[in-house]
């Protein structure tokens, strides 16, 4: 199906429009319904672009580093995880293990006072965000001036940096309709630039892993599986994937990875005080909520009881039995 080049530059800038309004309204949580539209907007026009746009690679990668640009100054007004970054940066600064206490257990004042204590969320609960995502926030900290919340920039900036390079390496894998596809959605783009979370730099490691794998790298390749999987956990049970692929050969150079980046954090009380922060990321936030709801509202209409507390461990029991078999 053929569409006007007219159509086409209509579809392109909706897009832009979108994604510069957005870098605009997000910086207030209060704009949160028009932020919807906005992003329900952007998803259309970026669809369209997808689908009748045509692009060369020059102008998709062009415009996925302007789109982030225009987000790269947002604060974290739709998250709050960038307090926890940065708190745990901040202590690391002062010698402490970020492992070791909860928030509200240091007992420095002066740091209670900080804005990044005031906003941080979970505070009687220890960080569960692993080594290498440790190793950039205690980078960040370095800038850390408690009036300004500089060293959060400085966080995000590590981050799009490290998705810009995710997505010029994907150019290299993938054709650019599908680089198009990942690098001008408007809900990334809001997740990584806008609201800095750690999935910007999983997606570098896991690029990585993906374009060594494809040429028989198999070592190098499980390496920046280990960054990944010390970057945000769940890269961890692809493991498998290369021991079916290359063998112990493969996976060897990855565990030693794992175990040099974790020495630094490494003591006694972390695996427990790790596994009880977690409980509560598995335990009480919700994934999935539609599948959720649904069953509870079936078993609540035929028992007339909450199955909340029976029916969230079962949920996660059977995700765990089923990674193994996937």
């Amino acid at each position: 199906m053929n569409v006007f080049p007219v159509f086409v530059w209509i579809f392109h800038v909706g897009l832009c429009t979108s994604i510069f309004t957005l870098g605009v309204v997000c910086t207030d949580r209060t704009h949160l319904p028009f932020m919807v539209v906005l992003v329900g907007c952007g998803v259309i026009f970026w669809l369209l672009c997808w689908r009748f746009g045509k692009f060369n690679l020059r102008t998709i990668l062009i415009y996925a580093v302007l789109f982030r640009l225009l987000l790269a100054g947002v604060p974290p007004s739709l998250s709050d995880d960038a307090y926890r970054y940065v708190w745990d940066g901040l202590i690391q600064s002062q010698g402490i293990n970020p492992y070791e206490f909860a928030p509200e257990q240091i007992p420095w004042t002066d740091h209670h006072q900080d804005i990044t204590y005031e906003r941080m969320n979970s505070k009687s609960f220890i960080s569960v965000y692993p080594p290498v995502s440790q190793f950039i926030f205690r980078f960040g900290a370095l800038w850390h001036r408690s009036d300004t919340f500089q060293s959060y920039y400085v966080i995000k900036a590590i981050f799009i940096l490290a998705e810009l390079l995710a997505i010029f390496l994907l150019a290299r894998i993938v054709s650019s309709g599908y680089v198009l596809f990942y690098a001008w959605n408007p809900v990334v783009i809001l997740e990584t630039a806008g609201q800095a979370h750690t999935e910007s730099a999983v997606l570098f490691a896991l690029v990585l892993v993906l374009y060594l794998s494809h040429r028989n790298r198999g070592g190098g390749a499980s390496i920046f599986l280990a960054v990944a999987g010390w970057i945000k956990l769940f890269p961890f049970v692809f493991f498998p994937f290369l021991w079916t692929r290359y063998g112990w050969r493969a996976v060897w150079p990855g565990v030693l990875a794992s175990v040099f980046l974790a020495v630094p954090f490494a003591a006694p009380y972390v695996p427990f005080h790790v596994a009880k922060s977690l409980d509560l990321y598995a335990g009480f936030f919700e994934f999935n909520t539609g599948l959720y709801h649904g069953i509870k509202s079936i078993l609540q209409w035929f028992t007339g009881d909450d199955w909340s507390k029976q029916l969230g461990p079962f949920m996660r029991l059977i995700f765990l039995c089923g990674l193994p078999s996937l």
